[in-house]
């Protein structure tokens, strides 16, 4: 069969089904223009940015809301900016469920890393992100998973190596995150990836397996050393103050005794200044009266007075009892 007879052909088919012919034809424009129709609006809801490309080239960015495009030339790629994705390093979820099951990754070194004073320690830990720029997250990297996680990598192993091992498995931990997660913002801004990190959580620090015993024999040893210390302090605190309380009592004593032994000795000398001016005045009386003072001083405490006479040789007499 030639071309002319199939054309004759198919013109009869026309001529004879004019009106079936019209009605095929009214369908298809018909399918066209709704297809045209609904492919001139597309939704973005609220959680979302949509990318138009015209020609295959960046148009414009949508917010939330109902919009028009050309069809057949404009393309809408919808991408949600709220949705909060992670990246686990060191480990991957196995499962999630009321109890999420994680598998450790022993088959690459990703999680171990070395410290500022030349340890090894094993962090695995998660980067937390959503997309801020829809246009820059599509159009400017090419991979931007990949350059997040390389990028994570990267400022995880600097900041950790500022650190050393003790602060990371202690007090450093919320300072390498809050660290970690500045220095790796930075990074990405400056690939113009549209990616914002939400958070970066280090889900278990600890030293590597093989070292792990030794580690935690050295750090035992450290705990009793931080404990001898404390109790040496809490000693020191202890017998120190209260020695150096004594020190001070005996030597406020001892200036209280020469304070008074001066203020003995100044009454002393003027007593007997007072008693040398009445010795020139009256020098009889006054040697008698110092006799007496004298003796009754000496006798006061006396249980028994004796009177020796020198006529009778060495017997004595007893003359007063008390």
């Amino acid at each position: 069969m030639t071309w002319k007879e199939i054309e004759e052909g198919f013109d009869k088919f026309k001529k004879d089904n004019s009106k079936a012919w019209r009605g095929i034809k009214l369908g298809v424009v018909g399918a066209v223009g709704l297809a045209t129709l609904v492919g001139s609006f597309y939704t973005v809801d609220a959680r979302e940015q949509a990318v138009v490309k015209r020609f295959g080239e960046y148009s414009t960015t949508s917010g939330p809301g109902w919009h028009f495009k050309i069809p057949f030339v404009d393309d809408a790629m919808v991408i949600e900016t709220t949705t909060i994705h992670k990246e686990e390093f060191g480990f991957r979820t196995k499962s999630v469920g009321v109890i999420t099951e994680y598998e450790k990754q022993t088959d690459n070194d990703e999680a171990l890393m070395l410290t500022g004073d030349e340890n090894i320690v094993d962090i695995d830990y998660v980067v937390q992100w959503k997309v801020k720029d829809a246009k820059d997250y599509l159009f400017k990297i090419r991979d931007p998973q990949t350059a997040l996680r390389n990028a994570s990598d990267s400022v995880m192993r600097r900041i950790v190596g500022d650190y050393g091992i003790d602060e990371i498995l202690t007090t450093g931990k919320n300072e390498v995150e809050v660290a970690v997660r500045m220095n790796l913002q930075t990074a990405l801004d400056s690939y113009e990836s549209g990616i914002q990190v939400v958070a970066v959580d280090l889900k278990s620090v600890q030293p590597p397996q093989a070292v792990k015993d030794a580690f935690d024999a050295v750090n035992s040893a450290k705990q009793v050393r931080a404990k001898l210390i404390d109790q040496a302090r809490a000693e020191y605190n202890s017998v120190i103050p209260a020695a150096r309380g004594k020190a001070e009592l005996m030597k406020r004593q001892a200036d209280a005794y020469a304070i008074s032994k001066v203020n003995n000795a100044d009454g002393d000398i003027a007593r007997f200044l007072k008693v040398r001016e009445e010795f020139k005045k009256q020098p009889d009386i006054t040697r008698k009266r110092m006799y007496l003072d004298t003796m009754e001083e000496v006798l006061r405490d006396a249980k028994e007075v004796k009177v020796i006479d020198g006529k009778v040789g060495e017997r004595t007499l007893p003359v007063l009892k008390y």
